[in-house]
């Protein structure tokens, strides 16, 4: 019976080893454990469920991730008794895209509705976005509830690059208006300067950025730190160049996103 407290982690794993010792239902089992995006489970708990695991008899343990690197998070006490075989799934191709939309699409659309092209033009988009399968299903989904909303009786592919802009915005507005007060400063310095025609290097921004921060304004080098993670989201890109000698390198940084969005967008929040 499980306690009004509940069991902690000790108990539970405990439980499970004696139904494997007692072999309480007539036959040999196999706990086989399933870890979808194990790098955030290790990020937050760092390896402690994976080490009680690997050392817990007849469990089997299957992790998934984005990131080849994962395993860097897990202390060689771990890896040691893992004893793990890893198979690596390349990015999705605009065919097997194609395949999958298609199977969603013969639930979802009615016949007829969907033009020949849509499909692979929703395959053809995603596949340059790494292959990711989401992507290419809120393609689809975005571009028929366009279609629906103008009383359309097919989707087009001007319905599908429509809802590629709609996703686009959708994406670009949530990221400006979740990051924290300091990068947004750091954006409305990169807006200003871009709407200037200023070709915009670091010291550049970071005196356009104190013109805005005033006494709030964090410390030069912290703002390399928002930089890159600003081009980590692709709001913005950065490309050294070399001034020639004597001179030094310099970066120049390029917004990556609508002007006119990322001004609504900021003066909005």
């Amino acid at each position: 019976d499980v306690p009004n407290r509940g069991w902690t982690k000790g108990e539970i794993v405990n439980t499970f080893r004696d139904i494997f010792k007692t072999n309480a239902f007539g036959k040999k089992l196999i706990l086989i454990v399933i870890l979808d995006e194990i790098d955030i489970l290790l990020d937050k708990d760092g390896d402690g469920i994976l080490y009680t695991l690997t050392r817990t008899d007849n469990v089997s343990v299957l992790s998934i991730s984005n990131y080849l690197d994962f395993k860097n998070l897990i202390k060689s006490r771990v890896t040691s008794s893992l004893n793990d075989k890893e198979i690596v799934f390349p990015p999705y191709g605009a065919d097997q895209l194609s395949d999958i939309l298609s199977e969603r699409a013969e639930l979802a659309f009615s016949d007829g509705v969907l033009n020949d092209d849509v499909i692979p033009l929703c395959s053809a988009m995603a596949a340059k976005e790494e292959g990711d399968a989401r992507y290419a299903l809120d393609l689809l989904k975005n571009a028929g509830e366009l279609a629906f909303d103008e009383d359309s009786e097919k989707v087009t592919s001007e319905h599908v690059k429509m809802a590629k802009d709609r996703i686009e915005h959708n994406k670009v507005t949530e990221i400006i208006q979740t990051l924290p007060l300091q990068q947004q400063r750091v954006l409305e310095a990169i807006l200003n300067l871009t709407k200037q025609d200023e070709e915009i290097s670091s010291g550049k921004l970071y005196e356009e950025y104190k013109e805005l921060s005033k006494k709030d304004a964090v410390t030069y080098r912290r703002i390399f730190d928002f930089i890159n993670e600003l081009e980590l989201l692709g709001i913005i890109s950065t490309n050294t160049i070399s001034r020639g000698r004597g001179k030094g390198r310099t970066n120049i940084i390029k917004l990556q996103c609508n002007e006119n969005l990322l001004e609504a967008t900021l003066f909005s929040i």
